[in-house]
């Protein structure tokens, strides 16, 4: 294959920082949870059904945390701004490697390893996350009366990530 570090670079762009950041993030969200839907999550049990039978209490709890939690993160999303920003040059590499026969089989390969998902999937992912970041905070609070103290917490938190 005859692609340079340049193309690695331009392709995954900052991927590397994106792994770290959401691994961060995905830690301090875990803590958000009630112990006992933390304990069923990392045994890698479905929550949803549990998440449903928790206390006005719990949920109030969960949620301020929640939206915290992306009050705090939120200027390193920039990251992901960098990255959605370079997403279009990433795609016209992958396209002009693609023209060469050894890429192509080696992209090929990596495609039945992955349950049929190609590079382009997998690189628009982080995009894709941080729009579903803003539609979780938007549904929590639609779910959230307006006089309710997560409101504003809420807010605030999707008011930072349309920044981003």
């Amino acid at each position: 294959m005859n692609f340079t570090r340049d193309d690695v670079r331009t392709i995954f762009g900052q991927m590397d920082l994106l792994i770290k950041f959401s691994t961060e993030l995905l830690i301090d969200l875990k803590k958000c949870l009630p112990e006992f839907v933390r304990r069923r999550a990392t045994d890698g049990k479905d929550v949803s059904s549990i998440l449903k039978v928790l206390s006005e209490e719990q949920a109030t709890r969960m949620c301020f945390e929640i939206a915290s939690v992306f009050i705090k993160y939120t200027p390193f999303m920039l990251f992901y701004t960098t990255y959605a920003n370079n997403f279009a040059t990433s795609q016209a590499t992958l396209r002009r490697l693609r023209r060469q026969d050894p890429f192509k089989k080696w992209l090929f390969d990596q495609r039945i390893r992955s349950d049929e998902l190609g590079l382009s999937d997998f690189l628009i992912k982080p995009v894709q996350r941080l729009l579903r970041y803003k539609l979780l905070l938007r549904d929590m609070q639609k779910l959230t009366d307006a006089f309710h103290e997560d409101y504003d917490e809420l807010s605030l938190a999707i008011l930072k990530l349309d920044v981003v």
